[in-house]
């Protein structure tokens, strides 16, 4: 079965024959492994396999497959396919390319990608991903001005919210594995505030990109789609010292240069990042 046979109806369950060959197609490295933990979710495959949930299964798969890269590849699969159906031809995006319009709504999904591929011909250099996340953050709902949130601590998530929430204590691990120990714990203790849906949201982000942010989050306490948000924008004349100082924090080096009209601007961290 290659990609553009495979097919997803939630309003059906899989049987476990079927299950079972995706599992081993899967392990094979077939084509399309995304397409076909999609359709193991979405048709509940897992539960045809004796597992409680897509989570639990996606546990099961983690000694040969990440988490990150499973939930990754299902994302990929959710954005091509929604493409695919409301253009009417196979649409096969790369992974870094469907990520960055995975959190925008079915058809503004599909503005993002008529409007980064146009003028697009045959022959010419493909649209970049940083194109595909500028196009997404211009298309999704404008924000107001990003503010420095105050340091308040919120409620967090104890050991035992976290037994009762297994997605939700797998996305920690994911951002543990980027984060570390410490940096993790103050999102789960609250110390950095951050809701659910943010939580889900990060851990899911490019490792490129969670990287990028750890510094901003931890510095302004905005959430992480606003973390993305302002990296994906360009500064300005306009840009204020702080905005540039965030910047900053967002560079590998915490050393930032720009030129604006002829001007060199530079920005060097000389001391620790505010936590």
């Amino acid at each position: 079965m290659t990609a553009s046979q495979i097919t997803i109806d939630p309003e059906r369950r899989m049987t476990t024959t079927e299950a079972e060959e995706h599992e081993q197609a899967i392990f094979k490295n077939i084509e399309d492994t995304g397409m076909r933990l999609l359709k193991l979710r979405d048709e509940r495959g897992w539960e045809a396999l004796s597992y409680l949930s897509f989570r639990e299964y996606a546990q099961h798969l983690d000694d040969r497959m990440s988490l990150r890269k499973i939930y990754y590849l299902v994302d990929q699969a959710e954005v091509n396919q929604n493409l695919s159906r409301q253009l009417g031809k196979p649409v096969r995006l790369p992974m870094k390319h469907a990520l960055a319009l995975k959190d925008l709504e079915p058809v503004q999904q599909l503005h993002a990608f008529n409007e980064a591929s146009k003028g697009y011909k045959k022959g010419d250099p493909k649209p970049t991903e940083k194109l595909f996340q500028k196009v997404a953050a211009k298309i999704a709902p404008a924000k107001t001005k990003l503010k420095k949130r105050p340091r308040e601590a919120s409620d967090g998530w104890s050991k035992e919210d976290l037994a009762k929430d297994g997605e939700l204590s797998d996305h920690f691990l994911m951002i543990e594995s980027v984060y570390g120990a410490d940096d993790t714990k103050a999102i789960k203790n609250g110390s950095v505030p951050m809701q659910r849906a943010d939580v889900l949201f990060l851990s899911r982000l490019p490792k490129e990109n969670m990287l990028k942010i750890q510094d901003l989050i931890f510095t302004t306490r905005w959430s992480p789609k606003e973390c993305i948000k302002f990296i994906n924008d360009e500064p300005d004349d306009r840009s204020t010292v702080e905005e540039l100082k965030f910047r900053c924090l967002t560079t590998k080096g915490k050393y930032w240069t720009n030129d604006f009209d002829g001007f060199a601007f530079t920005v060097k961290l000389t001391k620790a990042a505010k936590r």
